[in-house]
């Protein structure tokens, strides 16, 4: 009986060490699974490259939803893309005091949404690194309003030979149902003082007062103004990519076509 308990026991011992092996090679598998990860994750600077900038979808100042949220809904392949304004910013001007940087690629074809204080912050990182004097290029398929103010911060703008620039400007508009209240007989009594009281003006008008019309008129010009201001150097260099340039890109982007900046003026309707 004393031995085939010292039989058992001496199993038991060594399914236990069994055990305790499998879980260190466990652990050991799933360590080098991070590790490799990691390293994936890390992109190798070689010793003379280019910062590519390519914001995918909205460039916000703070991620929508909880983290749990957002991992969960990129597993299933429902996560709206996002870009953090604070990655490209602090990026570029990282880039501008590495030697191993030379340039600065901006591509733009996967921007959505992006407000203008956001592309002003863009800008100035941009200029902060355009005056460490590395070139900054910008590349897309086709330039919408956005878009384009963050190509015109370049030194030089490549746009696909069937692409397309659009600047429809700024613009306001607002729905009225004056007359659908009518048509429901539902009575508005609307109080308000002084004249640049609109925003309940939907409910009592079937257009746009005169107002409305100028309080609008003069925040957009300002915002059109300073759109304007900010890609007005588009014009030096256009004038400066007319001559070939050393710097070398795919050929895809190889052909430099010339970008024309509308003109037209914001509209309040």
């Amino acid at each position: 009986m004393r031995y085939l308990l010292s039989f058992f026991r001496g199993v038991w011992h060594g399914l236990d060490v069994l055990r305790r092996v499998l879980h260190l090679l466990l652990l050991l598998a799933l360590l080098a699974l991070v590790v490799a990860g990691l390293r994936g994750t890390v992109p190798h600077l070689p010793e003379r490259g280019a910062l590519v900038i390519h914001p995918s979808g909205d460039i916000v100042e703070q991620l929508a939803g909880e983290p749990l949220e957002r991992a969960v809904n990129e597993l299933q392949g429902e996560n709206e893309p996002q870009t953090l304004l604070w990655d490209l910013t602090r990026a570029i001007r990282k880039a501008a005091g590495d030697a191993r940087i030379q340039a600065l690629l901006i591509d733009t074809d996967d921007l959505e949404h992006v407000g203008q204080a956001k592309l002003e912050e863009l800008a100035a990182a941009i200029a902060e690194f355009r005056r460490s004097g590395k070139k900054v290029v910008a590349r897309g398929s086709y330039f919408l309003q956005g878009p384009y103010y963050l190509a015109a911060q370049a030194d030089e703008i490549y746009l696909d030979p069937m692409g397309f620039v659009l600047l429809p400007g700024y613009d306001r508009y607002r729905m009225y149902f004056k007359d659908a209240i009518d048509k429901l007989s539902v009575d508005v009594h609307l109080v308000r003082a002084g004249k640049f009281k609109s925003a309940d003006e939907p409910l009592v008008r079937r257009d746009m007062s005169a107002e409305d019309r100028q309080e609008s008129g003069v925040y957009l010009q300002s915002l059109w103004q300073g759109y304007r201001t900010s890609v007005g150097h588009a014009r030096r260099w256009t004038r400066k990519c007319s001559t070939p340039t050393p710097m070398a890109l795919p050929p895809r982007y190889a052909r430099r076509v010339a970008i024309r900046r509308a003109s037209r003026r914001p509209r309040a309707s």
